[in-house]
């Protein structure tokens, strides 16, 4: 969980809640900067989200609002419940087990026993709850506020008892150490150490995007009021114009919030700004003069407003509910690395079904789901978890190619190349993520074809598997100017036709593009008792195809591979420009 490292709050549960009624939390978290809510329609996301929007902001240091801003009433009792005076809602919370540890570092410094006791209690499978770096707490809410004052939360009695019971011990002496009193079981020892070692200070304030988004000059609401188009516009006007003390600041966030506009209307030159009287937010895009946002259309208005609510707030929780509404999946996935990017200390709650949204690289998921009416939620953890969701929502592979670029290679060692040398020109491309490498295995090249399907074609079409990709060939060439063989002429000729992109090699094989120099290091390093006579400069040598002295074998052309991307080498011109070709190729695919 190294991408929430930098966060003391990780997430929220809750249960007896609304369709939340089996035994089993609903948990959403552990999250980093971005976490999506996904499941069916009427699963249950809308609720979980309630709960971070009405609850998260009530908290204070062991309380929950008050009588009068009381988060719960008696509607929340799950369907078939029957109400009584004394009905509970379980309510989790999840911090970093980093954080937990330093507050209570300080009491416990030097007592072993009491640094044992609750090392391994938070380290317990019910606390961490699959994952080691975070701590999850349970807690008891009133369904409804009984006092005229703030409630209390109580630790969870069952989450006390099964804690106590798998620690051997009452936390008696833990209590005493770090809270400096204790009780007579281990609920309330419980409750007297989470009191003093959470941070409730970190759990952030919520702010909610609302489902109908459109920029309104009404409204004079302070800068943390900012959750829609009512009254945005006059705070753009504050960021672009600011006054003195906030100049800095602001310019860095205007700045920010002008290149992602240039970036969804690909026009590196447009501008934004707003009128004098800040009535309406102007855009100048491919046109000799201004013209309102509303004229280019409902989808970029909505998506200018929710990076401008991002940009006009700081340090909070931006809940949004399906941002996806309106906007094509390229944009969607901008939007979504417009929040990953965010500098201002925001975190993003997203509902949401889009396929483009939850197959960005970077968030985090929660799987909501609903059977015979009762809602559960897990954290989607690898490969089978994110099919399963996808799955869920009923997306297919044709709604999402889940690498948005494939590079075809003859063999292994191939793909090692590939991955390296894009590590060095585009450190920012990731395989599996913006492209895939996959294998045509040599000769069975002239069994594919790179041309646009027929209905009635015997060869293999690569266009099926995906429409944007590359086919990376060896020349075979002996000599400088020798003639393709028809099967590669047939290829580059079809990746013309379908406006791909065919890589024919400068010299005779993929490995002519390693200098001599790196060979030789490659080749002492994996086979020192070996001697390898062959030419390793030669470009229309193939450098690997000869055999060592007395040995009827040579070398091992992946060994040598994975060896030559350990030790690195400059990039030939020649091999500079087909990977700039290639990279741009897969930034446009994945609409970079």
């Amino acid at each position: 969980m190294s991408e929430n490292e930098s966060y003391e709050f990780l997430g929220f549960g809750i249960g007896g809640y609304r369709s939340f009624a089996s035994d089993k939390q609903a948990l959403v978290g552990p999250f980093g900067k971005v976490h999506l809510i996904t499941g069916q329609n009427n699963a249950g996301k809308s609720s979980l989200a309630d709960i971070a929007y009405r609850v998260l902001p009530t908290l204070s240091r062991g309380g929950i609002g008050d009588s009068q801003h009381y988060p719960f009433t008696n509607r929340d009792i799950p369907q078939g419940n029957q109400w009584t005076y004394d009905a509970r809602i379980t309510l989790s919370l999840c911090f970093s087990r980093t954080s937990l540890l330093s507050n209570a570092k300080g009491p416990r410094q030097n007592d072993s026993t009491v640094n044992t006791v609750l090392d391994k209690a938070l380290s317990s499978e019910l606390v961490t709850r699959g994952d080691k770096s975070a701590c999850w707490l349970d807690f008891d809410a009133p369904a409804i506020s009984r006092t005229t004052g703030s409630e209390t939360l109580s630790i969870n009695e069952q989450f006390a008892k099964s804690l106590a019971k798998e620690c051997n011990t009452d936390f008696r002496k833990v209590a005493y150490t770090i809270a400096s009193q204790y009780g007579s079981d281990p609920r309330d020892n419980l409750e007297f150490i989470v009191r003093q070692i959470i941070p409730w200070n970190t759990i952030p304030q919520v702010i909610k995007v609302e489902a109908i988004r459109q920029i309104t000059s009404d409204g004079e609401p302070r800068r943390y009021e900012i959750t829609g188009g009512k009254g945005l516009i006059k705070e753009l006007r504050r960021l672009r114009m600011p006054n003195v003390e906030e100049q800095f600041v602001n310019q860095k966030k205007w700045a920010r919030f002008e290149r992602f506009v240039r970036g969804i209307l690909n026009d590196p030159d447009a501008e934004v700004t707003t009128d004098a009287e800040a009535t309406a937010v102007l855009v100048k895009s491919g046109t000799p003069g201004f013209l309102e946002l509303s004229d280019l259309g409902t989808g970029i208005e909505e998506l200018v407003m929710i990076a401008a609510v991002v940009a006009c707030n700081d340090n909070k929780l931006i809940l949004i509910e399906e941002p996806e509404i309106h906007l094509h999946p390229t944009l969607q996935s901008k939007l979504v690395r417009y929040f990953l990017d965010d500098e201002n200390g925001n975190r993003f709650l997203i509902t949401t079904h889009s396929p483009s949204i939850i197959n960005t690289p970077g968030v985090t998921i929660t799987q909501v789901t609903n059977i015979g009416g009762k809602s559960t939620a897990s954290q989607v953890r690898g490969i089978v978890d994110a099919r399963n969701v996808l799955d869920d929502i009923g997306a297919k592979p044709s709604d999402l190619l889940q690498s948005n670029y494939v590079i075809w290679v003859e063999g292994p060692s191939d793909r090692i190349y590939v991955n390296y040398w894009l590590s060095v020109v585009a450190p920012d491309l990731s395989e599996g993520t913006h492209y895939s490498v996959m294998m045509y295995g040599g000769r069975l090249l002239n069994s594919c074809s790179a041309d646009i399907p027929g209905d009635d074609d015997d060869l293999i079409a690569l266009f099926r598997v995906n429409t944007h990709f590359c086919v990376l060939m060896d020349s075979d060439r002996e000599k400088k100017r020798a003639q393709l063989n028809s099967t590669k002429l047939r290829i580059k000729k079809e990746c013309e036709a379908s406006g791909n992109f065919s890589w024919v090699t400068d010299g005779r094989t993929i490995e002519n593009y390693v200098p001599a120099e790196v060979l030789r290091c490659a080749l002492d390093a994996l086979y020192p008792n070996k001697t390898y006579d062959w030419e390793l400069g030669e470009e229309y040598i193939c450098p690997l195809s000869g055999k060592f002295k007395g040995k009827t074998y040579g070398p091992d052309k992946i060994r040598v591979a994975r060896k030559v991307a350990e030790l690195g080498h400059e990039l030939s011109p020649e091999l500079q420009k087909h990977l700039n070709k290639l990279t741009k190729m897969i930034r446009e695919a994945n609409g970079m």
